[in-house]
C-alpha cells in the first residue's frame, strides 16, 4: 500500500497514511487509548514499510537482485525437468 501514492501540496501521502488514519477514527471512536497505541504502533510500522518499499526501489543498495528483470526464463536449458 506504500507504493500507491499521490502528491499533496507539496506533500507524499501514500494508500497505507490513509488506511492508518481511517483506523485511527474508527478506533478512536470505540477508546481513545486503544486508538493511541494503535497510532503509534501502525505508524511505526508504516514508516519502515515505507523506507523498505523505497530501498527496494532502489538497484544499488536495495535487495539482492532487485535490478533483474521479473520474466521468468524463456529458453529450455535453465528450466528444471522433473
Amino acid at each position: 500500500m506504500t507504493w500507491l501514492s499521490v502528491d499533496i501540496v507539496g506533500v507524499n501521502v501514500n494508500l497505507a497514511q490513509i488506511t492508518l488514519l481511517a483506523m485511527f477514527f474508527f478506533y478512536l471512536t470505540l477508546d481513545w487509548i486503544l486508538a493511541v497505541v494503535f497510532l503509534l504502533m501502525a505508524g511505526a510500522l508504516e514508516v519502515l514499510a515505507t523506507r523498505l518499499g523505497d530501498r527496494s526501489l532502489d538497484s544499488e543498495n536495495g535487495w539482492p537482485g532487485a535490478d533483474q528483470s521479473a520474466k521468468p526464463a524463456s529458453d529450455a536449458t535453465s528450466r528444471q525437468e522433473c
